[in-house]
């Protein structure tokens, strides 16, 4: 049997979100790599009215471990993923997010969606150059875009480590859709350059360059990423508009300074504008 309204979901002290129910699994032998299923309560960005109920896959190291974390919670059990190394939360299943109402394909609704928030991120004074850029846009969705599963924010500042600099928690994901997997591509191309270049400063050493990013990302999906063009400026648009909203809120000096605001100037750096 699921155990309901358990936990609060913590990466150390931070409590990321809150454990609603746990489904049944199969657990593995002491030190293999094991899983179990939890459905998650996260709360976002209460300005944007953002909130979801996220099904899960949460990994562990070892199933002892995992048991002892799971015992508080009345787990009814444990299975391993196959992985067998990788250890980071992962989506399990993915139809909620699927918004009919906003469009045939997911990369439809998600353009519809930060359509309906313009007006919202700017409280009702948005500047020109933004509708000139929704409308390239909307006359340039990817007629190939197919659904598939994005992360939202994929960047390595929701990346935890361990003391093994090994991948052990993914984080932050109230905006997974269904836009399709090159939209995460974009969203880490665009961020290599929003938190480096784009400030004037120098890349750290060791970080792949953009044309090695798209290279192993090509060899681990099995698909060619081709023209990501759409997909960075749709990355720059929404980020615009999140530091709009902000800037609003905190009532900030030249607070949709279109000029001064870097996603959109990294968008149009894209552009070509």
């Amino acid at each position: 049997m699921a155990a309901d309204g358990v936990a609060d979901v913590q990466l150390g002290e931070i409590v990321v979100g809150k454990i609603v129910r746990f489904e049944p699994g199969t657990a593995q032998g002491a030190g293999e790599a094991c899983s179990f299923v939890a459905v998650f309560d996260l709360n976002a960005d209460k300005y944007l009215c953002r909130r979801r109920i996220v099904v899960a896959v949460i990994e562990f190291g070892d199933v002892a471990r995992a048991e002892q974390l799971a015992k508080p919670f009345e787990a009814a059990g444990l299975f391993r993923n196959g992985h067998g190394e990788d250890r980071f939360a992962v989506f399990a299943e993915f139809g909620f997010l699927d918004q009919p109402e906003l469009g045939e394909r997911a990369v439809d609704q998600q353009l519809e969606y930060w359509y309906r928030s313009i007006d919202f991120s700017t409280a009702g004074t948005t500047p020109d150059p933004v509708w000139a850029m929704y409308e390239w846009l909307a006359a340039n969705v990817p007629t190939d875009a197919t659904n598939g599963f994005t992360w939202g924010d994929a960047r390595i500042g929701n990346m935890m480590f361990g003391d093994d600099l090994r991948l052990v928690g993914v984080m932050d994901w109230e905006q997974a859709n269904l836009s399709g997997i090159r939209m995460d591509l974009a969203w880490w191309l665009f961020f290599d350059d929003f938190h480096s270049t784009a400030r004037g400063l120098t890349r750290l050493d060791g970080l792949a360059t953009r044309d090695e990013t798209i290279a192993f990302w090509e060899d681990r999906v099995g698909e060619t990423a081709g023209d990501l063009t759409w997909y960075e400026v749709f990355t720059g648009f929404q980020i615009g508009l999140l530091s709009f909203r902000t800037m609003t809120i905190l009532e900030a000096p030249n607070a949709l300074d279109y000029d001064a605001n870097l996603g959109f100037s990294i968008a149009r750096r894209r552009l070509g504008w």
